[in-house]
This record gives structure tokens, sequence and C-alpha cells, in this order.
């Protein structure tokens, strides 16, 4: 690539050895290192010697002759040779975090599920119609069918996900829809509905949840992160997170490979100290409770909030429709796990105290680009069908695995 740029072999090479501190072995040791080799941890390069590099460059000839565009949804540079751009073109490849967000975010606390019940429908007949209602994993299907009989009790027209009726949300006849604040519900990632949904009422904080044991790999990332709170030995720790990252999809019935099993026994004696379970009892971001004569750990999910609220905000050709988020929470250290892994997210998120928004002019917001949706929607159905070619997808060939499985969850479980 850096050839086709019009670099000569000599500057590549004089480059290299500055990167490396060293002589590449041949001349093709640039383009063959092992792209297993993390950037992430080597020494940094000095910048004046990148300077005297660069300089050394620039008298030789001109650069560059060209236009080098790099661009990538998962971008992770991982080998010394990424250093090579910065020494030669000045810059750095990186990946690039962009988030928007148009939600009003806020809190209302309840002193336990009973309260929340009751607000709910006080909030519900405020808000109107286009709402989906999420309760927490905790909950779960009880939780969808308690909620929902509750609401229809009260005069509001509710649908669990499973029986949701699209087209009768879509007119009215649904007010709100009802669904589980977790990744793999329908209605958190499966409706897009821009211009009828308005906005998510979460009752109870979502929420992840790890049995403490080690019988199963595919909780061993969740348990690393909640004893990453509490820990000292947080680089031994990013490191085995490290390794989970390339295992998640191991079951409980392989057997564990030798790494893994340095984790498994790891786990184990950590959870086995009275101090450590000790600590993540007293701990603000995670909770350690019992269930049915299990200890589990909880923490805040982010990821799900973020997903489910979403479906209140999205991209349409006038840009991101305004939202509103309401969470009914009575678990403080849930809550504060919550708005603490937001952050990880967005630089800034704030939730809002319900009692003072001014939801008059909230909804107004709403509801104005909810009416810009429908009018483009309608321009554009008045648009000839014949100046548009009927495309029909029935395969899709990607490059790479990560990018296929990712389309594939799409449509459901992917297939290994």
């Amino acid at each position: 690539m850096l050839k086709l740029l019009g670099f000569s072999g000599e500057e590549i090479e004089t480059a290299w050895v500055q990167v490396t501190k060293k002589a590449p072995v041949t001349p093709e040791e640039v383009e063959t290192e092992e792209e297993t080799e993390e950037i992430f941890g080597e020494a940094q390069v000095q910048e004046n010697e990148i300077e005297s590099v660069s300089s050394l460059v620039s008298k030789q000839s001109p650069r560059p002759k060209g236009i080098l565009v790099v661009s990538s949804a998962t971008l992770r540079p991982r080998t010394k040779r990424v250093a090579l751009f910065r020494t030669l073109l000045g810059f750095e490849v990186a990946p690039v975090r962009v988030t928007v967000r148009n939600i009003c975010d806020a809190v209302k606390w309840v002193r336990d599920v009973e309260e929340a019940k009751r607000q709910i429908v006080r909030w519900i007949k405020l808000f109107g119609a286009g709402g989906v209602v999420f309760v927490s994993g905790e909950l779960g299907r009880e939780g969808v069918a308690e909620i929902t009989s509750h609401l229809r009790q009260a005069g509001i027209s509710a649908s669990p996900y499973d029986e949701l009726d699209l087209e009768a949300f879509q007119n009215g006849k649904v007010e709100v829809a009802v669904g589980i604040a977790i990744p793999t519900n329908a209605l958190v990632s499966g409706v897009d509905l821009p211009e009828t949904i308005r906005y998510a009422i979460f009752v109870d904080v979502p929420k992840i949840s790890f049995p403490l044991t080690t019988d199963d790999p595919r909780n061993f990332a969740g348990l690393l992160l909640a004893l990453r709170e509490v820990s000292d030995d947080k680089a031994r720790i990013d490191a085995y997170l490290s390794t989970m990252r390339q295992y998640r999809y191991l079951r409980p019935d392989q057997p564990l490979p030798r790494r893994v099993q340095e984790i498994a026994d790891y786990l184990r004696k950590q959870f086995g100290d009275e101090n450590v379970l000790a600590k993540l009892e007293k701990a603000e971001t995670a909770t350690l409770h019992c269930r049915n004569g299990q200890l589990f750990i909880t923490f805040g999910d982010a990821a799900s909030y973020l997903q489910a609220s979403g479906r209140t905000s999205r991209l349409f050709a006038g840009g991101i429709s305004r939202g509103t988020s309401l969470v009914l929470a009575w678990d403080k250290k849930a809550f504060h796990s919550l708005t603490r892994r937001l952050r990880l997210f967005y630089d800034e998120v704030e939730f809002a105290d319900a009692d003072e928004v001014d939801w008059k002019s909230e909804l107004r917001k709403v509801d104005e680009d909810r009416k810009r949706i429908k009018q483009l929607k309608a321009v554009t159905a008045l648009t000839s069908k014949e100046a548009r070619p009927e495309i029909r997808a029935t395969l899709v060939i990607v490059e790479s695995p990560n990018k296929a499985r990712t389309i594939a969850h799409f449509l459901g479980t992917p297939q290994r």
C-alpha cells in the first residue's frame, strides 16, 4: 500500500527500522509481520524520532503521491505496521467513536415494584399512545404478563411483545407494548417504528445477572467484570477479559483450553474468598444476592438500556427523532451501575428527575418529529413503483466472519 503511494522500499525500510528498533531480517518482513502482535502495550515511538524519519523521507522525495482512505466498522489496529502510517504519512490508524443520542432520559424513584405498577398508569396516561414498556430480566415473562394485565385493568390497551399486532400498534388500537429489557427480546431489537414509538418506560433498571459459579465459561466475562469492581489486580483481570473475548462461544460441554482453565481456577479461588464476597456486598456498582440457594452477581445492563430506549429515537431523512425514556427505579446499586456503564458508550449521560422535566415541551418535540416522519413517508409513497427497481436479497456475501455473524443476528440465531 505504501509503495502504491509512491514510497520506495528504502524509505519504508528506514521507517521500519525506527519503529521496531531493528533492521528487517528480509525486505519482506515489513509485509509479513504477525498480525496477532498487539500494538497496544508496545514501547511508544518517540515524537522526535518520528520527526527525524519523516524529515529524512521528505528530503529524499516529496510524498505522498496519492490519497489513502482507511475505513472500517470494526477497525482495531493490532500490529506495529500501523506505526508506519504515522511515521511516513503523519496520521494514526485508530478507531473513532461517533455517537448521537436524542433522548430525554429521566428517572422516578419508587419504593418497590408495586409502587412502580401504580406509577406506570399515571405516566402512560400522561404520555399517551405509542409507548413501549420494559420490565427487567429479573421480572421476566411473569413480569410482562403482570404489567400487561395491570394496564388493561386500568383501561389502557396493552399487548405483550409475543402477541403484538404491529398494525394495531401503529394505528393506536394498542397503546403500549410490553417486553423484557434484554438484548434478545423482540421488542428491544426487532421493532422499528419511528413514526409510532414515542417513549419507553422501564419497570426496574435493566440488569445482567450471573450465577456465582465456574460451571459455564460463557459467564466468565461477566464474573471478571464484577470482580474487577473490587479487585486491585485489574491488569490481570483485563488480560483474562481479552482472552475470554476469543472464547465467548465456548460451551459448558466443551473441554476448556489451558488459558480458560486458568481463568476458571482464578475465579474459583477469588469467589471462595470471604473477603472478596464482603467487598462485593459493599460495592456501589454490583449487587451480590441469593436466589433459590444460589449466589448471583447483578449489575446494570447499559447495552440493553441503550438498545431498548433507542426504539424511541431513530434516524430518518430529517435527522434523528426525539425520544423519551423513563426509568421507574428502586434498586440504587443497579441504577448507579447503569449510569456508570452508560458512560462507556457516551461521554455524558444524565438522568433528569422525572418530576422536574417539562413534559409538555418534551412531548411537543417528540410529536413534531413524528409528524415530519409521517410526511416524509407520505411523499415517498407517492413515488412511482416503476422508478424503483425491485430488489430481493437472497444471499449476502461478506468478507469477514464477524460481519457475517453480526448480520445473521438480525435474522435470528446464527449457526456455526
